[in-house]
């Protein structure tokens, strides 16, 4: 697919600019997955003897940006309105490069500096157009809906804009200018607000509420601060573990413009009853009348609470590893309706809670009492009563630490992304392949009819479900490939038997591949004993498990995967089952479980010998632990490549390898082995998901292999010990 982005600002000149940021490791994840991607920015670079609204093209780390130069104005235009809401050379500019990209999409994520004229170029290009809402510019000409940085405002048709501003332009301009901007949204295919608040605003100011979804962003600065510091400190929360012994050490980090709060948060520091508890780190880069009005501030406090506060300038993205490795607690308090905090998912991500305003898309993250504290924008006192509790109460804050959940990954988000365009029309591909019928009566048939659908992909088929089959069993059908269509054939079912399938424990996102591995152990689980997953992926065999076991818990390593499987099992009323956890290092406490299920993990897992000590550590002694995984061969349906991608570091385990792996902790009561049709449907999940892979050599082995002959995977259930043996008597 051929996208291009419309943003303000460029990479690596802004790199201090999250939506920079943002759009540009937006742009490299999408070429990874094989867009052809290009960004259209509003440029502050001029060329000489050119044009208003010249181009000129870069490349940066192979993302072409094409810089808007020689504009009137560098970022928001005040005093003309009427230009932002319509400019003949910004729209002439915008049709000129959008001839030259083509794309399927335009994805806006900016007005800034340039018009509303740009969703009109987009159509002229036959472009599906998707705006993202990462600020207000559209309807507040100062962008944060905020007025004359003081209070919350309406817009245009509540209040004075140009009192807000001070210019003196008449306010009918920038009424015209709204006008203009809700024509353009409306005017879009659709329009992804970055929170909750945000879609309800928008909403408010006028634009259609079918053209707005919610899509929250990813972001790789998250991502890199989970690795390196959040994963363990959550890790460290849940065992119950207790490092600081000395002050609460928390950060405030980001713009030193009102707006963004650090006034309310230092006048909240003054009223701290105990500020020797206390040491604030604040990281802003602060304009000289604002910094004047910080040093007046300090000026004004006792020197207890001037000994609290030390401040640090300005940082960037790359800073924020060393910045938030010396914090236990980040206060960030906005007091406009912020959009979608960067740096509340970047603070969440480095393990820290956040005490934060109770605004814009900060409630949709920031859960009060669970990951973090929430009070009311302006309460000064509120806000000094929450620090002062917190400083006296580190268990109360490794609470909150331990409710942390890893941060949206960028792939995750750019695969959300293409559905949304997907959704506007953009890249759908239509096949005149001659229809092909099928009817299937069994599970077998059903998993031939996959099997075949799988392997000629360009092929449409209709697949007859029998009318006495459980309707279940065809949406599962339906789950399992997109290309098959689900009729009912009256005619035959008084021929056939209906699909046995009413005894599974279906799901909302039915899935036959987990089914089947449900079936190979589901006689093995005692659904009365306290249960433990691991590696639970997204979530859909969780699902099938959490509807036979009552106290049930889950994790995963994939922060990507850990949110699919909570949405999931939300859904079934298990919202607090799923969470992060390594294999290596669980989150778990001594003997906390009586069973333990582990499918198809320890095939991923280099130091498969730790990861068994630590299955020990957390059962019981006597517990069960049932393993699930692939026998040696198995590369038989899957060529090397395809199996190195996807994470496996062996070949699988026979009975002998696995059994001699277990010892001495466990003891291996039982042994089967699994039909090879999980495998293929196994692969039927994975191989798609990757561009590079080999897809059609996978499907050619999976038709050459009879998915009833050999074995590909096994399944045992083992007793944990009676006592742990130190890990020297192991390694003996």
């Amino acid at each position: 697919m051929k996208i291009t982005h419309i943003a303000w600002g460029y990479y690596p000149q802004w790199k201090g600019c999250g939506p920079v940021i943002y759009v540009h490791t937006l742009a490299l994840a999408q070429r990874r997955v094989g867009h052809e991607v290009t960004v259209l920015c509003a440029s502050d670079r001029h060329i000489d003897g050119a044009s208003p609204f010249a181009l000129a093209t870069e490349v940066v780390e192979g993302v072409p940006y094409v810089h808007i130069c020689n504009r009137p104005v560098h970022m928001h235009d005040f005093f003309n309105p009427l230009r932002e809401a319509h400019d003949p050379e910004c729209e002439l500019a915008i049709a000129s490069a959008l001839h030259e990209t083509r794309p399927d999409v335009v994805h806006i994520h900016n007005f800034v500096g340039l018009s509303s004229d740009i969703v009109a170029a987009s159509r002229l290009a036959g472009a599906r157009v998707i705006n993202s809402m990462h600020n207000y510019l559209p309807v507040c000409s100062r962008d944060d809906l905020f007025f004359a940085d003081a209070e919350h405002c309406g817009g245009p048709r509540e209040r004075s804009c140009s009192r807000c501003l001070g210019t003196m332009v008449g306010d009918e301009d920038y009424r015209h200018r709204h006008a203009a901007a809700l024509a353009a949204l409306n005017g879009c295919d659709l329009n992804l607000a970055v929170s909750e608040r945000v879609a309800e605003i928008y909403r408010g100011q006028g634009v259609r509420a079918e053209l707005i979804a919610v899509e929250r962003i990813g972001s790789t600065t998250a991502e890199r601060l989970w690795r390196h510091l959040g994963a363990a400190r959550v890790s460290r929360a849940v065992r119950g573990v207790v490092d600081r012994d000395g002050p609460l050490r928390i950060v405030f980090f980001g713009a030193g413009t009102p707006r963004k709060g650090l006034m309310m948060f230092l006048q909240a520091m003054r009223r701290v009853r105990h500020p020797e508890r206390v040491q604030a780190s604040i990281f802003s880069g602060l304009a000289p009348d604002q910094a004047e009005r910080v040093q007046s501030f300090l000026a004004s406090c006792d020197e207890r609470v001037r000994a609290s506060l030390s401040f640090h300038g300005g940082f960037s993205q790359d800073d924020l590893d060393v910045i938030l490795a010396g914090a236990d607690l980040a206060a960030l308090t906005p007091r406009w309706a912020d959009n979608g905090p960067q740096t509340v998912f970047e603070a969440l991500a480095a393990g820290l809670p956040v005490l934060a305003t109770r605004v814009g898309g900060i409630p949709d993250v920031v859960r009060h009492g669970v990951n973090g504290v929430l009070v009311e924008e302006g309460d000064v006192d509120g806000l000094a009563a929450a620090i002062d509790a917190l400083s006296g109460a580190s268990a109360r804050l490794e609470r909150l630490r331990a409710a942390l959940q890893p941060p949206r990954s960028m792939a995750g988000h750019v695969r959300a992304l293409d559905h949304h365009y997907a959704a506007a029309g953009a890249g759908c591909v239509t096949s005149a392949a001659a229809e092909r019928v099928r009817r299937v009566s069994n599970t077998e048939e059903l998993i031939g009819a996959l099997v075949e659908a799988v392997a000629s992909p360009s092929a449409g088929e209709t697949v007859l479900v029998d009318a006495g089959a459980d309707e279940r069993a065809a949406r599962m059908l339906a789950a399992i490939d997109g290309r098959v269509r689900i009729e009912r054939d009256a005619d035959v079912a008084a021929e056939r038997a209906p699909l046995d399938v009413a005894s599974w424990p279906l799901t909302d996102v039915p899935d036959l591949h987990s089914h089947l591995r449900w079936a190979s152990y589901s006689e093995l689980i005692d659904p009365a004993l306290r249960t433990l997953e691991v590696g639970c992926n997204a979530g859909l065999l969780t699902a099938v498990i959490a509807q036979r076991v009552g106290d049930l818990a889950a994790c995963e390593l994939d922060s990507e995967a850990v949110g699919q499987a909570q949405a999931r099992l939300e859904a079934l009323g298990r919202p607090d089952v799923a969470r992060f956890g390594d294999v290596c290092e669980l989150p778990y406490a001594d003997e906390s479980f009586d069973q333990v299920i582990i499918a198809d993990v320890l095939e991923h897992v280099c130091d498969d010998r730790r990861a068994v000590r630590e299955l020990a550590r957390i059962l019981r002694p006597g517990g069960r632990l049932i393993v699930n995984g692939p026998l040696p061969g198995y590369d038989v349906l899957f060529p090397r490549p395809w199996i190195q991608h996807i994470g496996h570091v062996r070949d699988g385990y026979d009975r002998h390898d696995i059994t001699e792996l277990l010892k001495p902790l466990f003891e291996v009561e039982s042994w089967s082995e699994n039909s090879r049709a999980a495998g293929v449907l196994a692969s039927h999940y994975l191989a798609p998901t990757t561009a590079a892979l080999p897809v059609d050599l996978i499907r050619a082995r999976q038709l050459e292999s009879d998915p009833a002959s050999e074995p590909y995977g096994f399944t045992l259930l083992a007793a944990r010990s009676p006592a742990l043996i130190s890990e020297m008597e192991i390694a003996g």
